[in-house]
This record gives C-alpha cells, structure tokens and sequence, in this order.
C-alpha cells in the first residue's frame, strides 16, 4: 500500500481524478485514481464511515495481486477491458 497523504504543492491541494470501481454494501468504496501532475495511477479505497473511514491508496499491481476474485478486482479488469476494446474499435476505424 501506498502512503496516504494529502497531494500537495506549495500548501495547495493537488486535484485527483477519480472513477468509482465498487461500491460494497457496507458502504466502502473504491475508486480508480489519477494524479494528473505525476500521472500516478492507483487504486483508492474509502472506508465506511462506522468504520472509521480512512482512505487507502494501494498500488494497482498490489490491488490486484490480492483477491482475485472479489467483484472490486473484476470491476477493474472490467474497466481495463473496455479500454482495450474502445483503443481496438479507434483502429479499426483509422484503417478503413
């Protein structure tokens, strides 16, 4: 797992783009995450809030390196697919 610490540059907040993966019933969430200026791309986990909702980086390799069969794991492999298919679709268009 990654640290997890406010981005930050001269005080300000960096922003971190972010696309909902899960949702579990407890509440938890996980996020794909982006930080645009470092280009670092990672898995962000929000705990519930009874849970003390702490929020988690974890590196994408180590993400999926645990659980693999756990619906958050395949809505991220889900994800990666659909950019392969729509980077598939660009080039055939372009070779038309």
């Amino acid at each position: 797992m990654l640290p997890t610490h406010p981005n930050s540059c001269n005080g300000a907040r960096m922003p971190v783009e972010k696309r909902e993966l899960y949702s579990s019933a407890n509440g938890d969430k996980w996020l794909l995450a982006r930080e645009p200026e470092t280009e670092r791309l990672f898995v962000r986990h929000e705990a519930n809030i009874p849970s003390g909702g702490r929020v988690t980086d974890i590196d994408i390799g180590a993400f999926l390196s645990k659980d693999r069969r756990h619906p958050k794991h395949q809505a991220l492999l889900r994800l990666i697919g659909t950019l392969v298919e729509r980077d598939r679709q660009r080039t055939a268009r372009r070779s038309r």
